[in-house]
């Protein structure tokens, strides 16, 4: 068995993706030696890691990782152990850039390695109760997962992740391409250094492969399309001095423009329609080649060199050409991404814009409509206590002289002024379920529904009722709204039941919520869509009074609050009223 070329130590976190890398790569002689992460806590004593590299017997080691591992530099240097640091070990996977760009954003990168610790990571943290979604939501906006294809339950672990933490989360198909790329940089450095002692034809082979890297990398750090094509054609110009070299970007499965040296090419329409033609599969002759150029299974463009310098070095030349391939995709790839989220953020401006605007008229119709709203509140009631007024100095100055029918016309010429103040009162109240700023807080539900039954027993003391409210129910609301929406529950519970020997009423909590119970007279669920519309009543005046205003005032209530309200009954059978507010 041959001795192995290099060590690698890497953490946890990244150890799938560098074992899947050497696999494409076909570096069986590297040995991948895992250390325990601890991101949080990094390492301070180094020689945890120099006894496994020792225990290895590897003469060449590299360790893998990023500033967690600062602290350890120079103890790792002094035992002989490269060190290769960047300022975040994702940066192995995905453009410097692209990292920068979503730690700015507030975006938690996530590693099938990372999904594959998260519970025992947050057990150890100690989390309780929903500590973990207020700790996630105060110092990240999502989280986005680098999905490298080397765990197949990747997907079912990061759905059991962001329910846990409460958050979005999305997928960025990032594959391990610039991992290959760095590691077969880092073995062929080694082999650079272990072979130079009298190989100038394989340095020089070296040389050349390392100069190749290099322009690679200057692909992947471009940010334009155009750039990157130009970088391509330059670096195969260097590479085999071809008579002609022809790039063609494809997007949506067309070529909108090509690229050549010598520019521009003769017959373009007939090369597009050609290479649109190449699929998967290379097309090689004897002065040259044509090589499709894919990322993650998708076709990025087509490249096609003709009339190498040096025929005779042409599979070596092709074989260079195989290992740029995958790298220009993923520069194209990078480039794509990035030009895409840009539009994409023009577009959540725009959109942004545009609801900043809505919302705007929106608060300034509601400032209208509540203007006018006190405006006819006030403009009515002067000429309804007039009517009052007036209508009571009759009966009482000639109420004994006026026969039954004119006596009882007066009374109801007062009782309709009366309700009208009463309907007045009832659409302030639902014209201020929807106004002012909810603050939540825990509210105690049991004692805000115990209240709101003592004072309706107080009114009422001679009434048979039984009231159940269980103890322990707490709402995340605003304490003000919950006493509109239990005043209104409870008090149609009461009304509603009032024709019942022994009423029942009760309260308790429910899957998502709380439910308001009674044993009243209860509706047809064949009309309940009119049930929280307002002004909409499913009883008679002259059975139980009403304005038919109390349901919606729950209902916009609820609604704001960000839950729902939903009704169950039988005529004759009384209803329940099933509420989910909050977190109970």
């Amino acid at each position: 068995m041959k001795k192995p070329e290099l060590c690698i130590v890497v953490c946890d976190h990244l150890l799938l993706e560098v074992k899947s890398a050497l696999v494409a790569e076909g570096l069986d002689r590297v040995v991948v030696l895992p250390f325990k992460v601890d991101c949080d806590h990094p390492p301070r004593d180094s020689q945890a890691i120099i006894q496994l590299v020792e225990d290895s017997g590897c003469d060449s080691t590299v360790i893998l990782g990023g500033s967690c591992l600062e602290r350890i530099h120079k103890p790792l240097a002094k035992a002989n152990i490269t060190l290769h640091q960047t300022e975040n070990c994702l940066e192995l996977l995905l453009n410097k850039a692209l990292v920068d760009d979503y730690f700015a954003q507030g975006v938690h990168l996530l590693t099938p390695g990372m999904l594959q610790q998260w519970k025992a990571k947050t057990a150890e943290w100690g989390f309780v109760g929903n500590q973990a979604k207020h700790y996630f939501k105060e110092s990240v906006s999502r989280f986005v997962l680098l999905d490298t294809k080397v765990d197949p339950d990747v997907g079912k672990a990061l759905q059991e992740f962001a329910k846990y933490a409460g958050l979005p989360t999305a997928t960025l198909p990032v594959g391990v391409d610039m991992l290959r790329l760095f590691l077969r940089d880092l073995l062929n450095t080694q082999r650079l250094r272990s072979q130079e002692a009298g190989l100038r034809s394989k340095n020089q082979q070296f040389a050349d492969q390392a100069m190749m890297l290099n322009l690679m990398g200057r692909l992947t750090s471009m940010w334009k399309e155009n750039q990157i094509i130009d970088g391509v054609l330059e670096l195969f110009s260097m590479l085999c001095a071809p008579r002609e070299i022809i790039f063609a970007p494809v997007g949506n499965d067309e070529i909108e423009q090509l690229f050549a040296q010598p520019s521009p090419h003769p017959s373009p329409d007939e090369v597009r329609e050609r290479l649109l033609r190449v699929e998967h599969d290379q097309s090689v002759d004897d002065d040259g080649f044509c090589l499709p150029v894919y990322h993650q299974n998708i076709k990025m463009g087509v490249l096609e060199v003709n009339g190498v310098a040096f025929p005779k070095h042409r599979d070596r030349y092709l074989n260079q050409t195989l290992q740029i391939v995958p790298v220009i995709g993923l520069a194209l790839s990078n480039v794509r991404a990035m030009r895409e989220r840009e539009r994409n953020a023009e577009e959540i401006f725009r959109l942004n814009k545009n609801l900043k605007q809505r919302l705007d008229e929106l608060h300034a119709t509601n400032e209208e409509l509540e203007a006018f709203t006190y405006s006819v509140s006030h403009d009515l009631r002067g000429p309804l206590r007039a009517i009052d007024g007036f209508s009571a100095a009759l009966v009482k100055d000639i109420g004994d002289t006026l026969k039954d029918k004119p006596l009882h016309y007066l009374q109801r010429v007062r009782s309709g002024a009366e309700r009208m103040g009463q309907l007045i009162d009832d659409l302030l109240k639902l014209s201020r379920s929807t106004r002012g700023e909810l603050v939540r807080q825990r509210c105690d539900l049991s004692a805000i529904s115990l209240k709101v039954a003592d004072a309706l027993l107080a009114k009422e003391p001679d009434r048979q009722v039984i009231v159940d409210i269980s103890e322990g129910l707490y709402v995340e609301a605003d304490p003000r709204f919950l006493q509109v929406v239990m005043e209104n529950l409870l008090g149609n519970a009461w009304k509603y039941s009032s024709h019942v020997a022994t009423a029942r009423i009760t309260v308790k909590g429910s899957d998502n919520g709380f439910v308001v119970t009674d044993n009243g007279a209860g509706f047809d669920m064949a009309f309940a869509d009119r049930l929280f519309q307002p002004f909409q009543r499913l009883h008679d005046d002259k059975e139980f009074e009403g304005s038919g205003i109390g349901l919606s005032t729950v209902k916009r209530v609820i609604q704001r609050h960000g839950g729902n309200i939903t009704a169950q009954s039988k005529p004759g059978e009384g209803a329940s009223f099933y509420v989910n507010i909050g977190d109970m």
